[in-house]
This record gives C-alpha cells, structure tokens and sequence, in this order.
C-alpha cells in the first residue's frame, strides 16, 4: 500500500478502519481493569494507529466479484488477530486472558455491527433524516448514539458483573476451548450474514438476516461472559474455603501450643522461685480474655497486641457461651476475619485517639447475634452484598475476609448484613440457635 492510499483511503477501506475502531474501543472496555503496561495510553494512540493502517491495507474487493468472499474472511481474521496482538501491547496479562477480552470486544463490535445494519434495512437512518432535513449531520449523531448504547448495555449486563467477581482469569482448560469457539463463531457468523447479503441485496430477508446475526452476537456474548462469571465464582469458592481450612489447622495448632503454655504456667506459679512480678505477669497473662467460648479466648488474645499496638479502643461485650452452637474453628474463623477487616481498616485511620472498634456477642431469643462497627476511610461499593476491595495491591487473601465470613455464617443457615453510614461501617449476623441439639450445624 502506497503512502498516497494510506493519506486518501478509499470508502472501502473507511469501512475496514471504521470496524477496527470500533473493536478497538470494545476491546478496551472489556480489558479495562486489566494491569496496564508502562505509557499505557501511549501504547492505545501507537497500536490504534497501526491497527488501522494494516487492515485498511488488507485487498478488499468490491461486491459481486469472485474473490470478495475470500477477501472477506481475511478481513475479519486479521481484525481478530489484529485486536489481540493490541490489547496484549496494552495489557500485562496471559496471551489466554488477552485473546478473551479481543474475542469479546470483537463480538461487540460485531453486535453494533449488525444492528447498525438492522437500522439502515428498515431505513430508520432515513426516517429520521426526513423528519429533520435540517440537521444534515444527524446520521453521524445517530449511529454514535447507538454506538454509545450497545457498548453502555453490553458494559453494564455482561462486563462489568464479571468484573465484580475480580480479575478475569482465562486459565483453565474450558475457558480456553470456548474462547477459540467463539473466535471461529464469530469470523464464520460474519462470513455466513456477509454471503447472505451477497445472495440477498436488497430482500425484506436482510431484516431477518440482521435480526438474526445480532440475536447470534448477544447469545454468544452471553455465553462467553456467564462461563467466565462461574468459572470465577468456583474459583473464589475454592479459595474461601482453602482459607478457612488453613484457619481451621491454625486455630488447632494455636490451641495446641496455648494449652501446653498455660500448662507450663501453671506449673511456674506454684514454683518458689518465682519472684511476685513474675507471679503477676504470669496471673495477667492467665486473665486476658474469659468470655466463655475458648476458642474466642484463644483469638483475643493474640489479637490483643496488634490492637494495642495501633492504638485502637477496643470494646468487647462477648457471651462466648452463646457460641456453644458453633464449632470452635468456625468461632476462630468467623470472629478473625471480622476483626481483621476491622482492624485494616482502622489502620489508615488519623488521628490514633479515632480508631474504634466495638464487638458484641450475645443471644436474643432462639438468634445468636454478633454485631460489630468500626469507622473507615473513603467510601465502599457493594457487589452481592459483600464490600469490593479497594486496595491497589491486594495480596492472595485480601477481599476474600468478607467472603469467608458469609460461608460460615451460611453454614449455620443464618444471615449476613454488611452495611456503612456516616463513616462508619457495621456487621450484623443472625445464627438460629439449636433448638434441641446444641451440637454444631455443620
């Protein structure tokens, strides 16, 4: 391709720019909470510019010939190819991950696609045209229009929630054999409507065809984005509970090594060697924490230096008989993870004499309430009911504290409200109490 045809394209190869554009701009709005490279936006400008220029160099022969089939199909495989080898530019992510968001944003792509054609068979481009001779810019505004439409409701019904759920992952085995499906669907979708139109130019069929091939695009859409929202809720399952089972073997190794400590203790007081200071350390370490529940015991008291630490007033109300109806790993557990999502919170908190924390636990009736507040910094969205983390450089655990504590509060058939107001942010759960077997639910 010559400088003169990349300066002066002609309305053929318009289109061609004009259908990378489009799936570049899909592509980025999938991939948008993806980690970025270095001079990300620079990166966009450079790989923009060189996606147009190689698809407006692809040969595109006019309509009708014997060779714009061919042609064709080269045009649609190579914008695919095109788009993912932009995005991978863009983005620090698995070339699987990568070749997901490209096949997304090509469907959409292709989705505005076919209801752009929808429109022009049923001449609403006209319609409008006629009722406002005035505007001779209206068809422009209107397609723009139904740009921003398809890509805001494709944003809002399939990316976004899939993003919600975390980073989207494109790792396993399913994931990959669907994303390379759909990327054959997509290229033999557009062949296929492309051909029909070749048969049927100017048939009250091409509405159908139209309909047709946009239906086809939103199922396909669906079915890309509904696997990768179950593939990460099993994974986010899978982890939670990997969690609670390293808490639950640390719990039994913590309440291992303190039985044997307080033995020892035991053992020192009765020594008469023992100076009295010694005696008194010896008899506050004994006192800390007695809230009946020794499992809730256990977790005070090695949280009781971290928050003293940071200076938090820490208010402690605990019946801990009243979580008798409770395996002791699921008290640890559940309590942990409350106290550490309060005690990270109160971390950015200044000044010191503002970090609060207050902790009930009691029995209302046949419910087991725990009730815990805290003030916080900034301000919290919400996806299911559970806060979404907000902090840049989250580690393996970090947001699955909220999650964790759901499972178990499920376990035991109860509920999980997690609220803010006013800077501060509030856990209140309901345990229906045994009521003949105290025995745990589990």
């Amino acid at each position: 391709m010559t400088i003169t045809q990349i300066l002066s394209p002609s309305p053929l190869q318009w289109t061609n720019i004009q259908i990378m554009l489009e799936a570049l701009l899909a592509g980025h709005l999938v991939a948008l909470k993806l980690q970025k490279r270095s001079h990300y936006w620079a990166r966009v400008f450079i790989t923009s510019l060189l996606s147009c220029i190689i698809v407006a160099s692809i040969p595109v022969n006019q309509m009708g010939t014997p060779s714009v089939l061919l042609s064709g199909i080269l045009l649609y495989s190579c914008a695919l190819l095109v788009l993912t080898v932009a995005l991978y530019a863009c983005y620090r992510e698995t070339a699987w991950t990568v070749l997901f968001c490209a096949v997304a944003g090509y469907t959409i792509q292709h989705l505005l696609s076919a209801l752009n054609t929808l429109a022009e068979r049923i001449h609403a481009y006209d319609a409008l045209s006629s009722l406002f001779p005035a505007f001779p810019g209206l068809r422009i505004v209107t397609y723009l229009a139904l740009l921003l439409s398809v890509y805001l409701v494709c944003f809002s019904t399939v990316c976004r929630p899939a993003r919600t759920l975390g980073h989207i992952m494109v790792e396993n085995r399913s994931m990959i054999v669907l994303t390379i499906v759909a990327a054959c669907a997509d290229i033999a979708l557009s062949f296929y409507v492309f051909q029909l139109f070749l048969d049927y130019p100017s048939s009250p069929f091409g509405v159908v065809l139209a309909l047709y091939d946009a239906l086809l695009c939103a199922l396909l859409l669906y079915m890309l984005f509904e696997l990768a929202i179950n593939r990460s809720l099993k994974e986010r399952a899978s982890t939670v509970e990997r969690l609670l089972d390293d808490q639950r073997q640390q719990y039994a190794m913590s309440a291992d090594i303190i039985e044997r400590v307080n033995i020892k203790t035991h053992d020192l007081k009765h020594q008469l060697t023992v100076s009295p200071s010694v005696q008194n350390l010896l008899h506050d370490y004994e006192s800390v924490y007695h809230t009946g529940s020794s499992a809730l015991d256990l977790l005070l008291s090695q949280k009781h230096s971290e928050i003293e630490n940071l200076g938090i007033d820490f208010s402690c109300m605990a019946d801990g008989q009243s979580l008798s109806s409770l395996a002791d790993d699921d008290v640890y557990a559940l309590c942990g993870n409350i106290l550490d999502n309060a005690v990270n919170a109160l971390s950015a908190i200044s000044p010191v004499s503002e970090r609060l924390l207050v902790l009930t636990i009691k029995t209302q009736g046949e419910l087991l309430l725990i009730h815990e507040e805290n003030p916080f910094v900034g301000s919290l969205a919400y996806a299911d009911g559970l806060p979404l983390t907000t902090q840049e450089n989250e580690n393996y655990a970090h947001g699955f504290g909220t999650a964790s504590i759901r499972r178990i509060v499920e376990n035991y058939r109860g509920t999980l409200y997690l609220h803010d107001r006013d800077g501060w942010f509030y856990v209140d759960i309901a345990i229906p109490l045994p009521s003949e077997d105290p025995a745990n639910a589990r």
